[in-house]
């Protein structure tokens, strides 16, 4: 991940989209790389592993602010799925998703209503 090739960077990012749990704080390292690519690519990744919410959640959510409009929209698409899964965590995330339904980018846009709608699909699963 650490490689200055950009194809090694990505070829080691679709390994890690293949792999277990274990793999997804080098993901979450992955989405402060200096190359835009690798940072989306590895939101990319998050969105398709969907395991260790405690992990990549607050990774994806700082990344909601990354410059690159490829990233945001990665990680706004990353969260909505894992909130999809478990919305109980959606409610601290929700105004920061909203606030990209007026980002300048329509993929942006896209990811972040389709992430407010799969987090109002399925209610919080309460405690028992």
């Amino acid at each position: 991940l650490t490689s200055p090739d950009s194809f090694v960077r990505n070829e080691a990012i679709n390994g890690l989209m293949k792999a277990n749990g274990e793999t997804i704080t080098l993901l979450t390292q992955a989405l402060q790389s200096r190359d835009q690519e690798t940072r989306a690519r590895a939101a990319l990744a998050l969105f398709s592993d969907r395991q260790a919410p405690d992990i990549a959640l607050p990774a994806l959510t700082v990344a909601l602010g990354d410059p690159a409009a490829e990233v945001r929209a990665n990680a706004v698409r990353a969260i909505g799925a894992y909130y999809f899964e478990d919305s109980e965590h959606a409610r601290s995330v929700i105004p920061q998703i909203a606030a990209l339904l007026n980002d300048k980018n329509n993929d942006v846009k896209n990811g972040a209503a389709e992430a407010l709608r799969n987090i109002n699909l399925k209610p919080a699963t309460p405690k028992l």
